[in-house]
């Protein structure tokens, strides 16, 4: 992996104008071991997920660009999709069987109705 995790929080750092000092009070660490962040190829998770609060970013995003996270993410992202796929289809069968009750309950209104007319018209021919 060619990802310099330390230059990426450098450079949102950066972007948020905020001083290696503030930095490292919102991350309860010195302005020092902030420098030592920014060298960094690689970094602890609990770390990274700090830094990922404070300046709200998601560096966890930045290792799906490249191999072998990028493949893996592409097939998750293809089951998920599958997924709502047979999601949709259900709920287009549902729609459907939805639509077709509903015709028989219409009929079956229209029966009934017509059953309430023809035992009215019985009554009264008594």
């Amino acid at each position: 992996m060619s990802i310099h995790i330390g230059q990426i929080i450098k450079e949102k750092v950066t972007e948020k104008r905020l001083s290696q000092e503030a930095l490292g009070k919102m991350i309860n660490t010195t302005k020092q071991n902030v420098g030592n962040i920014y060298k960094r190829r690689s970094i602890d998770t609990q770390l990274l997920l700090k830094l990922c609060v404070v300046l709200e970013y998601n560096f966890f995003e930045v290792y799906y660009s490249e191999e072998p996270l990028k493949s893996m993410r592409q097939k998750e992202i293809e089951a998920f999709n599958q997924e709502i796929r047979a999601l949709q289809n259900t709920i287009r069968q549902r729609d459907e069987r939805i639509r077709d009750l509903e015709e028989i309950m219409n009929s079956n209104k229209k029966v009934i109705s017509l059953l309430e007319e023809e035992k009215e018209l019985y009554k009264n021919k008594k």
